[in-house]
């Protein structure tokens, strides 16, 4: 209830700009005055009927022309810089023209810099998250190809997508068991677009925080747009809407979806995890809206073999033979690339505790008994009434 009270007074606040712009229009009428009121969203109500509204439209290429006229002994490639960031102000532009200045030869490299560290920054700390690209997405050639295809190079060669008539997905789910390593999509896809990717906050429940997380949203997709081409990643977005929960975000997102349709907003892509796809509400995953589908699934033995030699690269590599390897990726048909992981550390931990307590254990031992460990723990899980699962996140 409190909660309650204090957004409606929220709301009623944010109309008392009409009450002072109505006394001000009454003071300009009568001292016969101009007042010339700047805002960057709506005008206010008092003086719709009496004032001419004039919308001065976003920067062009062009406009950005002006800032750096007087650089000529290094012209400033005034394309790529829109094409990397459209959405600049004059602000912003007037301190990139104070950097390439102090920059002199290298004004251009320092712009892109400047944008990179200071402007172009995304909601979480990329350098904290864990190391994650392409390359170590084993058995995932193919749904990799389609993420570069469909979402990254509209997003990233602005240029060649403006003149083939290409746009990136708006909507993207990747669905598939947990533990299949859709988390770590979402990491490489951070790594790869920097400060161009934003995140939701996956520790905020939208029905108890209320007014709060829809402001949260709100700011994530505003600054996602002001950074367009850009990313918005949703983990778990099935756990969000699980049992009715998330009316309020669900309606969100049906509105942001819609309304991604034009200049830069186009740009800005909207990436979800589930899985099960089969929970999420129907209208939000139509076509229009979800636009590229993409299952992650378990890893075939190959696969599993790629995996478990990278896991173990290094220090116990050698102590883990050929037909070792290949007999462990038979034994673990069904596990996910989470479960891989669990089991050399659990035998690194094993062999650890053998070798203070000085009992010899063979690295393949410890594998194989981390393996069996998980699943017994596996077929306990799957002897617990569904509700009770707990939900594996890599």
């Amino acid at each position: 209830m409190f909660e309650e009270a204090r957004r409606s007074v929220y709301s009623a606040r944010t109309f008392l700009i009409d009450g002072v712009m109505a006394g001000l229009a009454r003071v300009a009428q009568e001292t016969m005055s101009t007042i010339i009121l700047a805002c960057d969203t709506r005008v206010p109500e008092a003086l719709g009927n009496v004032a001419i509204s004039v919308t001065i439209a976003p920067f062009t290429a062009d406009d950005y022309e002006p800032f750096f006229a007087d650089l000529h002994r290094q012209p400033i490639e005034i394309e790529r810089l829109f094409r990397r960031a459209s959405q600049l102000d004059g602000h912003v532009l007037t301190k990139l023209a104070l950097v390439a200045r102090s920059a002199g030869a290298e004004a251009n490299a320092a712009i892109f810099t400047y944008l990179d560290q200071e402007q172009l920054k995304s909601n979480l700390s990329i350098a904290d998250i864990r190391v994650k690209n392409f390359d170590e997405l084993y058995g995932a050639q193919e749904l990799v190809k389609a993420l570069e295809r469909d979402l990254l190079l509209p997003l990233e060669n602005v240029k060649l997508a403006a003149e083939l008539g290409l746009k990136p997905k708006r909507g993207v789910i990747l669905h598939g068991p947990p533990g299949t390593g859709k988390t770590s999509i979402g990491r490489a896809l951070a790594r790869r677009m920097g400060g161009k990717f934003f995140t939701l906050d996956d520790n905020a429940n939208p029905d108890r925080s209320g007014g709060r997380f829809f402001r949260s949203v709100e700011a994530t997709f505003a600054l996602a747009k002001l950074n367009a081409p850009s990313i918005v990643f949703i983990d778990d977005a099935d756990i969000l809407f699980l049992d009715g929960q998330g009316q309020g975000l669900y309606r969100y997102l049906l509105t942001l979806l819609d309304g991604i349709i034009g200049g830069s907003e186009n740009e800005v892509c909207v990436v979800m995890t589930a899985m099960d796809v089969s929970t999420l509400p129907a209208a939000l995953v139509r076509s229009g809206r979800i636009d590229l589908w993409l299952e992650v699934e378990l890893p075939n033995a190959t696969t599993r073999r790629e995996i478990l030699e990278a896991l173990i690269a290094g220090s116990v590599q050698e102590r883990v033979s050929v037909t070792g390897l290949d007999a462990l990726a038979a034994l673990t048909e069904g596990f996910s690339p989470a479960d891989l992981e669990r089991i050399t550390e659990d035998a690194k931990r094993q062999i650890a505790f053998a070798y203070k307590s000085g009992i010899l254990t063979s690295f393949e031992e410890a594998l194989q008994l981390a393996t069996a460990e998980v699943k017994r723990n596996r077929s306990l899980v799957e002897q617990l009434p569904s509700e009770q699962h707990e939900v594996d996140v890599v």
